[in-house]
């Protein structure tokens, strides 16, 4: 029987066996193991593919191991499928299959995304899309396992109810002997007492389970036969009830086995799972890196602007400085003739070619001018740097929605102020527990997008804030061509873009959803072609415990 259920763990069942509940599952433990392994393979195959270059004979070796267990996969299938016999089993089976034809779609879908170069995004939508198709093919098997081990105990509960009902039987014949025995005549009656008793005492040790005390009757009559038909099935039942114990504890410690490589698989995912978050993050960062390149020329002239003004009253304080070091070097020269009317005429004479009065009253505005600028440049950059701060480890603290939204309008100012003009109408908000370089990402993705959107005119973007008892609410708002309605659906879909090639990711709002979602916080969009869009970013005051 135990290699029996080998050969079905294998895929080969024997013509010849009737498979149990036992044997399928030990059948979906190999399923899950298969499963695993095929998955491990997938993403070794997605490693090697991110690797610049790529190694051509390890991905090969990698890619006949994913093949053949593909293969071994489709095999085990096809003999599961011929051993179900209820429509519960038939129903799970059906759940394993969709689970994994959704797997197995989702996963090419990113490997053509991946064989195409786009690496980055390919390995988020791994993280976010493939990953749990995965979970959800591993859980489909799970519930067909726990189907069959149900079934299997009942059965196990079916052979010991019998084992009581056989047990009840030779009662019952003990009963039905005794009785004979009162109505058997006078002169057999010391014979057969003695008989039966022996038989009783070991009937009643067969009701207690101990079947290794055979009947032992010195003569060749009916009592005789009585009591070797005890003995045969006192030995039928015990082989009966080893079986079944054997049975249960092949059964447990195929389970502790399985159990043992489920965990050991299970690591493994978690192991992959944190490398597949790093790269996430990492994604997160090219996405953020990728914005501020779209913003620096614009940048870059609203820094060029105080610089250049700064840099030139520089050279017009050095000039400044020359004549009044030219000026300070005569009075010097003419300490000892300061009488002479003559050195009296030079002095006043320099005085008014470096038009000293000027000097004093222009020199401190060209500070304050050159000053405010210095502070212009510094501001610009404190605002980039707050946008482009790194949260490989994200920490949620109290902080300011307005700070973070002014924030991001000062870095999009020079993209924004030639297609719109900026509406802000800020309600009262409290501090609220975020990572607010995130949402500054958010924000700028929407007000970007919303600039986009008035190209051909110059339009309006309305910046909106509200808190009520237990959430914020902000709302950006545009007047410009509006999104489709076939496209309004897709939105925030991975690598779904209406720009033309080469002029955006599709990961934008993508991204930001994430970003709303990991907030615990919603992102709606509402738009009317032609009328402009609002999207809609609640978020609560307090992140839950």
């Amino acid at each position: 029987m135990q290699a029996a259920r080998e050969r079905l763990v294998r895929g080969a069942q024997d013509s010849g066996a009737k498979a149990d509940h036992f044997d399928r599952v030990l059948l979906a433990q190999g399923g899950i193991r298969l499963v695993n392994e095929n998955a491990r393979r997938a993403f070794e195959l997605f490693l090697i593919q991110s690797r610049d270059p790529i190694d051509q004979q390890q991905f090969d070796t990698v890619f006949a191991a994913q093949k053949n267990t593909t293969q071994r996969i489709t095999v085990l299938y096809k003999t599961f499928e011929s051993l179900l016999d209820t429509p519960d089993e038939r129903a799970a089976f059906k759940a394993v299959l969709k689970a994994r034809w959704d797997y197995v779609n989702t996963r090419t879908a990113v490997e053509k995304r991946l064989a195409a170069g786009d690496r980055d995004a390919a390995a988020n939508a791994l993280h976010q899309l493939v990953m749990p198709k995965l979970a959800t093919y591993i859980q489909s098997w799970q519930s067909m396992i726990e189907l069959e081990r149900s079934q299997a105990l009942a059965a196990q509960a079916l052979e010991a109810q019998r084992y009581v009902i056989a047990r009840g039987l030779v009662l019952s014949m003990l009963g039905l002997a005794t009785m004979l025995a009162g109505i058997a005549m006078y002169s057999i009656i010391r014979h057969i007492t003695s008989s039966l008793r022996r038989i009783g005492d070991s009937a009643q040790q067969y009701a207690l389970g101990n079947f290794n005390q055979p009947i032992e009757i010195d003569a060749d009559d009916e009592i005789a036969e009585l009591a070797e038909s005890f003995n045969t099935m006192a030995e039928e039942l015990e082989a009966s009830r080893n079986e079944l114990l054997n049975h249960q504890r092949h059964l447990e410690e195929r389970v502790a086995e399985r159990t043992n490589e489920l965990t050991a698989a299970n690591r493994e995912l978690v192991s992959t799972n944190a490398k597949l978050t790093l790269a996430h993050v990492k994604l997160l960062e090219s996405e953020k890196l990728a914005s501020i390149g779209l913003l620096a020329a614009g940048v870059a002239h609203e820094i060029n602007n105080p610089v250049g003004f700064v840099y030139s009253n520089f050279g017009t304080l050095e000039a400044y400085l020359r004549k009044l070091f030219h000026v300070l070097t005569l009075y010097e020269n003419m300490e000892e003739k300061i009488a002479s009317p003559e050195a009296v005429s030079t002095i006043h004479s320099a005085k008014e070619t470096a038009e000293l009065n000027y000097l004093k009253e222009d020199i401190p505005a060209l500070m304050r001018e050159s000053r405010d600028g210095l502070m212009r440049v510094k501001e610009i950059v404190q605002n980039l740097r707050d946008f482009a701060r790194n949260d490989a480890k994200p920490t949620f603290v109290l902080a300011n929605v307005h700070q973070g939204l002014d924030s991001t309008l000062r870095v999009v100012q020079n993209e924004v102020k030639a297609h719109a003009e900026i509406v802000k109408e800020y309600g009262d908000l409290p501090d609220i527990e975020c990572v607010l370089s995130q949402l500054n990402q958010v924000f700028l993705n929407i007000i970007v997008n919303a600039s986009h959107a008035m190209r051909d005119r110059f339009g309006r973007i309305t910046i909106r804030t509200s808190a009520d008892a237990d959430t914020i609410c902000i709302a950006i708002s545009d007047n410009g061509c509006g999104i489709a309605s076939e496209h309004l659906t897709r939105i925030f879909e991975p690598f779904f873009t209406t720009k033309p090639v080469g002029k955006g990711t599709g990961l934008g709002l993508s991204i930001s959803y994430g970003i709303v979602s990991s907030h615990h916080g919603q992102l709606t969009v509402e738009s009317e072609p032609g009328r402009g869009t609002t999207f809609h970013i609640v978020l609560p005051i307090r992140q839950p415990a």
